[in-house]
Parts: C-alpha cells; sequence; structure tokens
C-alpha cells in the first residue's frame, strides 16, 4: 500500500469519526456548551450599547415591566433613538414577555433588572434554540443540520448576546420550522390538535415579531400547504373526512389570533390612525437631520438623491457588507475580521453549494418531495429578503446590516447543509471538512476578534 493511499484511508477514517452516533452526541454536547459559554462571555463582558440600538430595545424592556400594553404613541415616558423612533410602538410581544419576565425576579428574587438580564434572557433563548434544533427527534428526518448550520455563524452567537428583538423572532421562525416539518412528515391527517395548536401559536408568535420576519412563514407552510392539497386529493373532499379538519382547524385559528390581535389589531385600532401618528411622534422627537420633513442626513432616502439600486448595492456596497455581517462583523459594523477569513468562508459557501449540486445531480435528491419543496420556495424566500431589504436601503434609510437578512437563515442553510443526508462519498467527507474549516473560524472569529474588542476591560 503507497503512502498516498495509506494517507487517504486515515483521512478517511477520521472524517468518518463524526459518522458515530456516540462521539457525534458528544459533539454537540460539547458544541453547546462552548457556545453557550461564548454568548454568555460576550453578555457579561462587553459594555452596555457596545451592540446596534441596544439602548432603544433595553428602554422597551424597561417601559413593559409590571405594564402588558403599549402606551400612547408619542408618550414623553420612553425614549426615542435619532430617528424619532421607540421600539415600544414596535408591536412585537418579545418585549412584553421579557419585560414582565423581568419584573417577576424583581418582586420574587428581589433582583433589580437592567441591560445585563435582557442579555441573559436572550443567551438562555440561545441554549435552549440551539439544543432543540441539535436533538430535534423526527421521525425519517434530520434538523441537527439547521444547529449545525448555526454552529458556523458567528454573527448569530453574537445576536444572542446582547439585548435585542431579532434572537427573539429567529428562535420563533426556527421553531415554527420544526413543528411544521413534523405535521408535513406525519402528514396533515394524522397530526393531532395538539400539533396545529402549537402550529398556531408560534404563527401568532411570529405574528407579533419582527416584521421582517414574517417571510418565516413561507417555508412552514409551504410544507403544510403541499401536505394539505395530498390529503385533500386522496379524499377526493368527501365532506366526512373533512370534518376531522375542523377541531385541529380552529385551534390553529383561534391561538394564532388570541396571540396576534392584541398588538396588531386592537392595538393600532386604538389609536386612531397610527401610521400618521408615528409620523408626527418622529417629526417631533427626531434630530433636526432625520425628521421625515425635512431628512439631510447623507444615508436617508439615496433614491431621491440620484442613487440607483445597483449603486446601492455594489459602490455603497451593502452587498459586501451584508455579506460579511451576515457571517461575522461586530460592534456598529466596525469589528471587521481580517479581510482573508471572509475570503475563506466565501469559498467554503461555494463548494458547500457546489457539493449540494452535485448530490442533487448524482443522487437524483432532487425527486424527494421535501427538497423538492423546500430549495425552491428558499430561493424566492432569500431573493425577496434581499430586495426588501435593498429597497429599504434605497428609499428609507441604508442599511448594511446582515442582521435584516436572518430571515433567509433556514433558507441559506438548507442549501448549505440540507441534502448532507443522501450525500456519497468523498462528497460527505468534503462537506464535513469544510463545516471543520468553518466551524474553527468561527471560535476563533468570536474569541480573538469580537471578545477582546468589545469587552469592558
Amino acid at each position: 500500500m503507497g503512502w498516498s493511499e495509506l494517507g487517504l484511508k486515515r483521512w478517511r477514517s477520521e472524517i468518518k469519526w463524526f459518522s458515530n452516533p456516540q462521539y457525534l452526541v458528544y459533539f454537540k454536547c460539547l458544541a453547546l456548551m462552548v457556545a453557550i459559554v461564548i454568548s454568555l462571555c460576550i453578555a457579561t463582558q462587553t459594555t452596555f450599547n457596545a451592540h446596534p440600538d441596544e439602548f432603544i430595545h433595553v428602554d422597551a424592556f424597561r417601559y413593559f415591566q409590571g405594564r402588558w400594553f403599549p402606551p400612547e404613541v408619542g408618550s414623553d415616558q420612553v425614549a426615542y433613538s435619532s430617528y424619532g423612533n421607540s421600539r415600544v410602538y414596535a408591536q412585537e410581544l418579545v418585549y412584553i414577555l421579557y419585560g414582565n419576565l423581568a419584573n417577576l425576579g424583581k418582586t420574587v428574587l428581589g433582583i433589580q433588572p437592567n441591560y445585563l438580564t435582557y442579555r441573559l434572557f436572550n443567551v438562555g433563548l440561545f441554549g435552549i434554540t440551539l439544543s432543540s434544533l441539535l436533538f430535534a427527534k423526527l421521525k425519517n428526518f434530520r434538523l441537527d443540520w439547521l444547529g449545525y448550520a448555526i454552529l458556523c455563524t458567528p454573527q448569530i452567537y453574537y445576536l444572542y448576546s446582547y439585548a435585542n428583538s431579532d434572537a427573539w423572532a429567529l428562535s420563533v421562525s426556527l421553531f415554527l420550522f420544526i413543528i411544521a416539518v413534523k405535521i408535513y412528515q406525519q402528514s396533515v391527517e394524522n397530526s393531532t390538535v395538539k400539533d396545529f395548536l402549537l402550529l398556531g401559536i408560534l404563527t401568532g408568535l411570529l405574528l407579533v415579531a419582527k416584521k421582517n420576519f414574517y417571510l418565516g412563514l413561507f417555508l412552514p407552510y409551504s410544507l403544510i400547504g403541499f401536505s394539505t392539497i395530498h390529503w385533500l386529493t386522496k379524499i377526493r373532499f368527501q365532506w366526512v373526512q373533512l370534518q376531522r379538519c375542523l377541531l385541529p382547524l380552529f385551534a390553529w385559528l383561534i391561538s394564532a389570533c388570541l396571540i396576534m390581535a392584541p398588538l396588531q389589531i386592537i392595538y393600532p385600532l386604538s389609536q386612531g390612525d397610527f401610521q400618521a401618528k408615528i409620523l408626527q411622534t418622529q417629526e417631533a422627537k427626531a434630530k433636526a437631520e432625520y425628521k421625515p420633513s425635512n431628512a439631510t442626513f447623507k444615508y436617508l432616502r439615496m433614491g431621491e438623491k440620484g442613487y440607483s439600486y445597483w449603486d446601492i448595492a455594489f459602490r455603497k456596497r451593502w452587498l459586501k457588507f451584508s455579506t460579511r455581517s451576515f457571517w461575522g462583523l461586530y460592534g456598529y459594523m466596525n469589528l471587521r475580521n481580517p479581510h482573508w477569513v471572509y475570503d475563506v468562508v466565501f469559498y467554503c459557501t461555494i463548494g458547500l453549494l457546489s457539493l449540494t449540486g452535485l448530490t442533487l445531480v448524482q443522487t437524483q435528491a432532487w425527486q424527494d418531495l421535501f427538497l423538492a419543496i423546500c430549495l425552491p420556495i428558499s430561493v424566492v424566500v432569500i431573493g425577496l429578503n434581499v430586495f426588501v431589504s435593498l429597497h429599504h436601503s434605497l428609499t428609507v434609510d441604508l442599511q448594511a446590516q446582515g442582521r435584516y437578512l436572518f430571515p433567509s437563515f433556514i433558507p441559506v442553510a438548507l442549501w448549505l447543509t440540507g441534502a448532507t443526508a443522501p450525500d456519497r462519498y468523498p462528497a460527505k467527507a468534503i462537506r464535513r471538512l469544510i463545516f471543520i474549516i468553518l466551524y474553527g473560524l468561527t471560535l476563533c472569529s468570536l474569541i480573538f476578534v469580537c471578545l477582546p474588542r468589545l469587552s469592558i476591560g
């Protein structure tokens, strides 16, 4: 046996280590603990407001300590950003939940809430979310690929390390996808009222989360819609069979509406012309250069200044900074990794996409209904997310931040890792090697770039 053949055999056996179920569980447990510890270190060792808009998020959490409904638009009891905005009016349930949870801790345990309290809530949510994905058990379906994608994305560790509402919205969208996959894999007719009740609750929670995450409805309801159509075709719309769906449908609809209605319907109606009042408040509270009536800040309303989509995407480097901060760019987009790190991540991404394409062709995995539904829908979601974010940067405010593209996290992860199950050798080994590289870069980025330069010192 030659040296080259011997080396290949040894490398192949080492890569197969990740296929051993026992070792894989050990790795997942270790990776979960490392992720939580890193997130916790960032949360506890970085200064207040060292992260994007943290002060305005913390003010919203504080307002809802002991309160369950937003105030009159324009209230002087809340803080406003330079743009004249307050997160209290954002119609997001997470502020009410975190605020009252902090108030409960104050009442029961005597703990005085501060910005660190809300950071720790997100760190705890990170642990729950990541463990749910890494150890999800669904018959004939693996969802740990979503967990692996998170492990290789340092920006997500960072997102869960400070006070914001994006982390909550991302978690809700991930849990909604899990329950939708469960309903799809066991088929609509075999799903229980409990399944649809949970689906309704998570749908309602997503509808009162950050609005760009509404895109997170596309994939779950595409799967459920396909399963429903398949079942209706099978039973030929027989009324006797349809009656079985009434109770689950009722549970889904009522649970979603009960959660969504107070903030999305009742609150705006209680304010009269809600959007007009928001605009009036922005005019009254914004700094002079940000006022809607005479916005002179250089990054506002770029379209009116003669810029095109192309100019924003490339001349203003929206595409460059959005993609880089999707993977890892910290602070107020000013703490960057070395350029070569982003180059390696880019080439690894191209490699993973190529492997997915190769697997789809070689194994005819595109005939798998799950992939046949999800992969095309994922392209649509990514396209919509990019367009909406780019359009906002052109017409409202130039924001090249990757967190605005996190509604596309599941679609991106699906294309990069979703086809791992049917991978053949050597594609499977190469994909695992790329994962090792990305995971190593992720840990190094967080430990040597993010933590030291944001730390309290």
